[in-house]
């Protein structure tokens, strides 16, 4: 059996930081989605009351994000008590030439702290081994 580990690819894309409002936040450095069938983009935030943050999924042609276009709709993180939200994405809605996914974080309301993670998951071939400081299986 594979573990979890085996079959998925965490990607830290936006670090946790302090963004002002109104001010963009791209990730520095976008994942390749070639060799993956799908992704879940996990995004956080620390809200005060009357603060949110837009995100969007974005796809790119490369891991420097040229031709970078809005993938799907905006969603947007507006509670305070469970700041998470999460972007489901299929490679077989990106367009044709792009195969690079990002997340855009658009703070309003205040400066908020923001983080993404992209998850990305259904290898098409067999995942390689995790470039991670720990690991530890609990049979």
């Amino acid at each position: 059996m594979e573990h979890l580990d085996e079959r998925l690819k965490p990607d830290d894309v936006i670090l946790p930081q302090a963004q002002a409002a109104d001010a963009v936040q791209e990730p520095s450095e976008y994942v390749d989605m070639q060799d993956y069938r799908e992704a879940l983009i996990i995004l956080t935030a620390t809200l005060g009351q009357g603060e949110s943050v837009v995100c969007q999924a974005r796809e790119s042609s490369s891991a420097a994000g040229a031709d970078l276009a809005d993938l799907g709709a905006a969603i947007t993180i507006d509670d305070v008590d469970n700041p998470i939200a999460y972007i489901n994405v299929v490679t077989n809605a990106m367009s044709d030439g792009t195969r690079f996914l990002g997340v855009r974080m658009t703070p309003a309301g205040g400066t908020v702290e923001i983080s993404a993670v992209i998850v990305r998951g259904e290898a098409r071939y067999k995942a390689p081994a995790q470039n991670v400081d720990a690991s530890l299986v609990i049979d």
